[in-house]
């Protein structure tokens, strides 16, 4: 701790006196009675010269600090965001494609909204004798008197759907492929084949209902010389 500055100016620097001095110009010993009561002289309190200094201390350097008092305790660091929390806050990974799939066929299955698996053919196929008379029905609306030369030289494979009616898909029939003409020949005969398959259908090919499975996506062969159906 520093010393309180000296209030009296003089030529000579003087220390502090001692707490228990009286003040005064000339300093003197305390004089105190001995253990037997009697003095040589009487008791007298101890003197000394107030403090001074020989340095004229100005206003401006009495407000003046040549040093803190006291050190400043560092200020703690603020504290850091726990690496914890950033993770909670991060969006949680996404299951594969394969898991996602898996989970929605077991919630679906176990509501008892499960997608059904396509339906397998049921029943036995056609028999020979009920190809053969869809052949010969559809033959009974297959005119080929409009056809040209190298129309009637051209066979075409053509597929068509067919309701549970036996009435077929209009927008279903197509050329598969063709054989023995150009693509006018070809384009030609199908569309005698189109209109056979669509005017002998309009009331129903007579099929049974329990091989619809069978007959459901029929392909017909338009040959001039022979028709098969598959």
């Amino acid at each position: 701790p520093r010393s309180r500055p000296a209030d009296r100016v003089a030529p000579q620097p003087v220390a502090p006196p001692p707490p228990d001095a009286r003040p005064d110009e000339v300093a003197s010993p305390a004089v105190v009675p001995d253990d037997s009561g009697e003095t040589a002289r009487p008791e007298q309190q101890q003197t000394a010269p107030e403090a001074a200094t020989d340095r004229i201390v100005t206003e401006a350097e009495k407000g003046r600090e040549v040093a803190p008092a006291q050190s400043l305790r560092p200020r703690a660091r603020p504290a850091r965001p726990v690496a914890v929390a950033k993770e909670r806050e991060r969006p949680a990974p996404k299951p594969p494609a394969d898991t996602r799939k898996a989970v929605n066929a077991a919630l679906a299955e176990a509501l008892g909204g499960a997608t059904p698996s396509p339906a397998t053919p049921r029943g036995p196929p056609l028999t020979a004798g009920e190809k053969e008379a869809l052949r010969l029905a559809v033959s009974q609306c297959w005119n080929v008197g409009s056809l040209s030369s190298e129309a009637l030289r051209t066979t075409v494979v053509v597929s068509v759907s067919m309701k549970r009616d036996g009435k077929p898909e209009i927008g279903s029939i197509r050329m598969l492929s063709s054989q023995g003409g150009t693509a006018a020949a070809a384009r030609q005969a199908f569309e005698a084949a189109r209109r056979a398959i669509i005017r002998c259908g309009a009331s129903g090919y007579r099929l049974p209902l329990e091989k619809y499975d069978q007959w459901r996506d029929i392909e017909i062969t338009f040959n001039p010389e022979r028709m098969r159906i598959k």
